[in-house]
Formats: structure tokens, sequence, C-alpha cells
């Protein structure tokens, strides 16, 4: 099957930070119209990254749930929750696609999204619209961490393939 590129155009949309590429193909004597959405730089951690990192500098962690254990690599469960206590947000990074989130006593939080993995930043004033499940979560939450001023932020997977890792000092 030999795919001949007929047509190109670029749409860049900078308030999305995605950019979509209108792709025409000559197949044979048809045209296939194939739209591929990628985020800037290529990266689903890089726009995912521009988008928390404003919302939770300098913020403290007061509570942390575990939905589904299968999401916490490292270290068990148990203790992820309570290494997590009391951190303060410095920094959030990204290495490849690895978000790092760098707290004030040089511990580290590092997420991989996976294929399907998302953290959605929800505070007590924002009029967003979720689709939620019966108990008024995100839906495909895994791990909520909850700010001391009553922000949260959910880590949802709904393929379940996005992992955590806690470093501590």
């Amino acid at each position: 099957m030999n795919i001949i590129p007929f047509f190109t155009l670029q749409i860049n949309n900078p308030l999305l930070q995605f950019k979509w590429d209108l792709c025409i193909f000559l197949q044979r004597t048809d045209f296939v119209l194939c739209f591929r959405k990628y985020c800037s730089g290529g990266s689903h951690a890089g726009a995912t990254r521009g988008r928390i990192e404003k919302r939770v500098l300098n913020k403290r962690i007061s509570k942390s749930e575990i939905i589904d254990i299968k999401a916490i690599a490292k270290p068990e469960p148990a203790l992820f929750g309570k290494a997590l206590l009391g951190k303060k947000i410095l920094s959030v990074g990204r290495k490849a696609k690895y978000l790092i989130f760098k707290f004030d006593d040089t511990s580290k939080l590092i997420i991989h999204l996976r294929m399907t993995g998302n953290l959605i930043y929800i505070d007590g004033s924002s009029n967003l619209i979720i689709k939620s499940d019966e108990n008024g979560l995100p839906r495909h939450a895994r791990v909520i961490i909850n700010f001391d001023d009553g922000t949260r932020l959910f880590f949802c997977d709904q393929r379940k393939f996005g992992r955590l890792w806690f470093y501590g000092n």
C-alpha cells in the first residue's frame, strides 16, 4: 500500500498549545483525510506540565488518597501517602515523558502518564464540567492529592498504565 503525500496544511492554535496536521493523502485513486493531534513538542507530558505548574507551585500537600494501588510504583502504597504529607512543591519539571515534582526537602514525585494518564487540578472556584463517577470524583481517578488551601490534583488514567514514584531525600 503506497501512500503519496498530496497536500499538507498546518494549523497552529497557541491558546490550546496543540498543533493539528491536516494531511490529505492520495492513495490509489481515493483521497484519505487524516487528522493527527499532538501536543507542542510532541509530548503530552510537556502540555500537562505547562497547565499544572503555575497552579501547584508553593502549595503544601495536606493529604493524599490512593484509589488504585497499582498506580503507585514506589514506595509501597501504604508509605506513599505518608511520604507526601506536608511536602511543599517548589518546581514542576519534565524529563522526556516524566513529570518531576520537586519538594522543599529535596524529595521528588515522578509521574509517567503513559498512554491515557492525565492530571486534573480543581479548585473550589472553578465551574468546570468534568465527567465524574458515582462518588463525584473525576472519572478514572487513581490518586488524589489534596493541598492545604482546599485545592486538589487528580491523577486520572483510563487504561491504568500510568505510574507514580516517590523518592525521598
